[in-house]
């Protein structure tokens, strides 16, 4: 059981949540790395079982040998590919000049890392989830490990164990690329699902879509039919992509403004005929006959079905938050990037050949969530001329 048990709190430090869920793809992915470290194999039927031959710590420190040892054993570097990598780059150089820098200094010293590290930058970069400047940081900073969260951050720490013998989390750290447009994409621990923020989202946009298709021939509805069109038209086409760009966030941000101006139902009286407006449609009556037939005889009106529905989309909409408060999209957009920062300790960024590091207090002073892209939050430095709107795929 000491085995099994050694698994799961692998497993669940790994999460980026620390809950295991063996329906979630991506956790299996995990958990299948770490059976993989451990020579299990589930399905015995397949292979023979193997008996594990403990690995000795070279004795040399000059050797690639013991750097191999000590990336598998104590940094968590199990990708043969990887290590391959790190092999050709380091038999091109010092060993000693190696070893007396090897995993010896703190993040915050991340200037130094690089110019002893920097040939070691695009290690692992080619594969899916893996930033620039990743391993440079594990060869570089004491008590490092890859792994840190969803199997691509990095943990950084030596081991401690409360009363249960149970492994304390270790502070995490994330490394990320500057895109070609300056700003970073968060990665999977920043995907906006299931979020307040795309919960709104969803729902305003399903709102308009309905008051759209119900008014596909009227020029104006609430005297902003344009708008209305340009961002359910977005939603149709981007939006099953995960996308949402920064020009979209700003006009969807102005059509709460104007909605939160528009009366949404008013009755006018003009020569005297009166109308009910209803989303933009005008039902027009006479006051002084509205109850009487041709004869003079009392009669009944029924709004129609088309008119109960159009009058409780008007209500939903008008009783949207980011309606009945424009700045809640703002606040809610933020928050996606304060609880991505929540998870980590820090953020070690590559931007123009150079990596540098920062507190999460820094970034949260110094940038701030401009579109999503993919499911996932794109943050640019403030000051930076926003991105073009186009997508990246």
């Amino acid at each position: 059981m000491e085995v099994i048990d050694k698994i799961l709190n692998e497993w669940s430090f790994r999460c980026h949540d620390g809950i295991v869920d063996m329906n979630d793809p991506k956790k299996i992915a995990i958990l299948n790395e770490i059976l993989k470290e451990y020579n299990i194999n589930l399905d015995e039927r397949e292979q023979p079982k193997k008996v594990e031959i403990p690995e000795t710590k070279p004795e040399d420190e000059n050797s690639w040998e013991y750097v191999k040892y000590i990336l598998k054993n104590e940094a968590g570097v199990t990708d043969e590919s990887v290590l391959k990598e790190i092999e050709a780059i380091y038999n091109k150089e010092n060993p000693t000049e190696f070893s007396k820098h090897f995993r010896k200094y703190n993040i915050k010293d991340i200037d130094k890392v690089f110019s002893i590290f920097k040939n070691y930058v695009d290690v692992g970069s080619k594969k899916r989830g893996v930033g620039k400047g990743e391993f440079a940081v594990i060869l570089g900073v004491a008590d490092s490990k890859s792994g840190g969260t969803a199997g691509k951050d990095i943990a950084i720490g030596k081991d401690k164990y409360d009363a249960e013998g149970k492994i304390i989390k270790k502070d995490t750290y994330d490394v990320k690329e500057l895109t070609k447009t300056k700003d970073l994409r968060t990665g999977s621990s920043g995907y906006i699902t299931n979020s307040e923020f795309q919960l709104n989202y969803n729902y305003l946009m399903s709102l308009l879509v309905a008051i759209n298709k119900n008014n596909e021939n009227e020029k104006e509805v609430f005297g902003i039919k344009k708008e209305i069109r340009d961002l359910v038209n977005y939603f149709n086409e981007k939006y099953k992509k995960g996308n949402i760009s920064g020009g979209i966030l700003k006009n969807l941000k102005n059509l709460l403004l104007d909605l939160k101006k528009y009366k949404f139902e008013d009755e006018d009286e003009k020569d005297n005929i009166s109308y009910i407006k209803i989303n933009g449609k005008k039902y027009e009556y006479e006051p002084n006959n509205i109850n009487k037939d041709e004869n003079g005889n009392p009669i009944s009106i029924t709004l129609g079905p088309e008119v109960k529905e159009q009058k409780a989309l008007i209500i939903k909409l008008r009783n949207h938050p980011w309606v009945k408060n424009p700045q809640e999209l703002d606040i809610e957009f933020n928050n996606l990037w304060v609880d991505y920062l929540k998870d980590i300790k820090g953020l070690v960024i590559y931007d123009n050949n150079n990596l540098k590091f920062y507190t999460s207090d820094q970034l949260k002073k110094e940038f701030y969530p401009y579109r999503v892209v993919q499911n996932q939050i794109s943050v640019i430095r403030k000051g930076t001329p926003p991105p073009k709107d186009e997508i990246e795929e």
